[in-house]
């Protein structure tokens, strides 16, 4: 029974959103807005 507690509430959101007349962002894209990529400096003393 609690196997399907995760999916029932997945089920439940998706239909409550599909249901609603107004188009809704369901999940914000994620985009990477942190500092472009950098060299690799080890950090071991050689």
């Amino acid at each position: 029974m609690q196997q399907n507690l995760p999916t029932v509430g997945r089920i439940a959101h998706w239909d409550e959103m599909h249901k609603q007349d107004e188009i809704r962002i369901y999940r914000p894209r994620q985009i990477y807005t942190g500092p472009p990529r950098r060299d690799y400096v080890s950090a071991l003393k050689e």
